[in-house]
C-alpha cells in the first residue's frame, strides 16, 4: 500500500508540474489540437495527452491507470459551463476570472489557482463577465483498462 501511494504521490507531483508548464501556453496554442471538441457549443476541450498507465504492485496484479490531461477554454456566456465528470482531477485557472461551484459550494478563482475535484462531483464554472474567456487544464489519475 506504501509503494502505491509514493507512486501516487509521484503522480501528483508531475501533474503539477505538467500544469504549471502550461502557463506559457498562448491562446493560439490552447486553440488547437487533434483531440479538440465542443462542449455544448460553449467549451472547446482539447486532450493534450490520454493514455492507461500500468502501475506496478509489490504484491498483486499491476493496476491500470487512466491518466488525461486536458484544457478546456471557456467562452463568457450568461449561462454557467458544467465540466463533465473525469473522475478524480486536479484543476488549474491558467488564465480568465471564474468561479466555480463544486459539491455546493461557490469559489472565486484567479489565475495560477489549483484545485481538486472528487470522482462523481459535478464542477460548475461561471465566467465572471460575459464575453471573457478563461482556460482551465485539468489532470486526471483513475483506475481504468
Amino acid at each position: 500500500m506504501r509503494i502505491l501511494s509514493n507512486r501516487l504521490a509521484r503522480l501528483i507531483i508531475i501533474a503539477g508540474v505538467l500544469l504549471a508548464s502550461g502557463r506559457q501556453m498562448r491562446v493560439a496554442e490552447a486553440q488547437e489540437g487533434a483531440g479538440a471538441e465542443h462542449e455544448r457549443g460553449i467549451a472547446e476541450v482539447t486532450t493534450r495527452f490520454g493514455d492507461t498507465l500500468t502501475l506496478a504492485r509489490a504484491k498483486g496484479a499491476p493496476t491500470p491507470l487512466r491518466v488525461q490531461f486536458r484544457e478546456w477554454h471557456l467562452a463568457g456566456q450568461s449561462q454557467p459551463i458544467e465540466l463533465r465528470d473525469q473522475g478524480f482531477y486536479v484543476a488549474q485557472l491558467v488564465w480568465g476570472n471564474v468561479t466555480t461551484q463544486i459539491a455546493g459550494t461557490s469559489t472565486a478563482r484567479k489565475p495560477g489557482d489549483f484545485w481538486t475535484v472528487e470522482k462523481g462531483v459535478p464542477m460548475v464554472v461561471t465566467i465572471k463577465k460575459p464575453g471573457e474567456e478563461a482556460l482551465i487544464q485539468t489532470f486526471s489519475v483513475n483506475p481504468g483498462h
